[in-house]
């Protein structure tokens, strides 16, 4: 559980990174994401860097599903009333919501 959590922890800190510094990069000169009248230059192709932000977004959904079901693997092992056991996990699974 430890090593899962700290994959997600580090792959989505790179995913989510990569996809923010995209938001700068996608351009040279700078001034060419919102001056397309710019001379010269280069621009990565909008359809690409979408692509990226959308499968960047969908692992973070994803990830934050995962996220939500692991109080509930922690908790079932647990002496205490199934009743409570629910209502905890429930409480710490509501970060998905």
């Amino acid at each position: 559980m430890r090593r899962m959590i700290w994959f997600i922890i580090v792959s989505l800190n790179g995913i989510l990174g990569t996809a923010m510094l995209f938001m700068w990069v996608k351009c040279r000169p700078f001034a060419k994401i919102w001056d397309e009248s710019l001379e010269g230059g280069w621009c990565i192709e909008p359809a690409k860097v979408i692509t990226l932000y959308q499968w960047s977004a969908g692992y973070s959904g994803a990830m934050d599903i995962v996220l939500a079901l692991c109080p509930w693997v922690l908790l079932w092992n647990l002496s205490m009333l199934k009743r409570e056991k629910v209502g905890v996990a429930i409480c710490m699974s509501m970060g998905v919501v």
